[in-house]
């Protein structure tokens, strides 16, 4: 189901014939802010008016489910919004039933977001309106990459927050506090034992974290699933390089040993991807805007 909005406040005369869908790529869509507007008007909310920072909190489709209460959205239908019957009541996750390329024809058909797996663009037709044999088990994939400090970490059990391991008295170079609270949440998510990093010197921290893999200078949101599987391909790539007299098993410090950087490489700082070096402005401008 497509939402319009069909509302007569002279205020939003400029949205008559746009949508409220969030995953539309239509230009005709409505955007977050007029919804937050909507949701502060008297005039259109009444007693359940809401406050500059109530709205803002409410998400895109849940502000799109209280205007449709309060008759300011209604259902539109066109051609492009006519379902495709013949995939009705199908199978959709399970490859078979319905191509990858039929589904994401159908969410282009109806301007809906078609960038993803097959999981998202079913997750996008059952919400535009389709019935599928599956339906209870579709259901919307967390992008944790795209989401900001606040909402990675508040009632999220699928993405967890890294923090940065630099600031700006450190570049070019890591910070040893930050390095050791990366290396100690790391640590937490694979079920490892609080260890004592205090007596560590960044190079050593530095080195641990590359067995990781980890190395990323910025803070990011992560998905905690593919974060453990991306550590543990990196540290089985790392033991396959350590000498075979090696003993894996004799602890932590021979571990350390093992995967300790030349001393000539000691005092150079860790090189950076071109991905790393955009991310620095923008995590030293998060921690001024967070400095009291």
């Amino acid at each position: 189901m497509v939402l319009t909005y069909i509302g007569d406040n002279k205020k939003f005369n400029n949205l008559k014939g746009k949508i409220c869908f969030k995953a539309s790529r239509k230009e005709n869509k409505i955007n977050k802010s007029d919804l937050e507007k909507m949701l502060m008007n008297k005039d259109i909310m009444g007693n359940d008016v809401k406050t500059s920072r109530k709205a803002h909190e409410i998400s895109y489709d849940k502000a799109c489910e209280i205007l449709v209460e309060k008759k300011q959205l209604g259902e539109k239908t066109d051609e492009k919004d006519e379902k495709d019957t013949n995939i009705e009541n199908k199978i959709c996750l399970i490859k078979g039933d319905i191509s990858y390329n039929k589904l994401k024809k159908l969410a282009k058909q109806h301007n809906l977001d078609y960038e993803g797996s097959r999981e998202d663009l079913c997750y996008q037709l059952k919400k535009f309106g389709y019935i599928f044999e599956d339906k209870d088990e579709i259901i919307e994939q967390q992008k944790c990459y795209k989401l900001k400090k606040n909402d990675c970490k508040i009632e999220n059990e699928e993405c967890i927050w890294l923090p940065q391991i630099f600031n700006r008295k450190s570049l070019p170079n890591n910070d040893k506090n930050l390095l050791i609270s990366r290396l100690e949440l790391l640590d937490e998510l694979n079920d490892i034992e609080k260890q004592d990093y205090s007596s560590f010197n960044t190079d050593k921290l530095n080195n641990k974290l590359e067995i990781q893999g980890i190395t990323h200078k910025g803070s990011r949101c992560r998905n905690i699933d593919k974060l453990k599987e991306k550590m543990g391909k990196n540290k089985n790539k790392k033991q396959k390089n350590i000498d075979s007299s090696t003993d894996l098993e004799t602890g932590a410090n021979t571990k350390e040993e093992a995967y300790a950087p030349p001393p000539e490489e000691e005092t150079s700082p860790l090189e950076e991807s071109p991905e790393e070096s955009e991310e620095l402005s923008a995590s030293l401008e998060e921690n001024e805007e967070q400095s009291p």
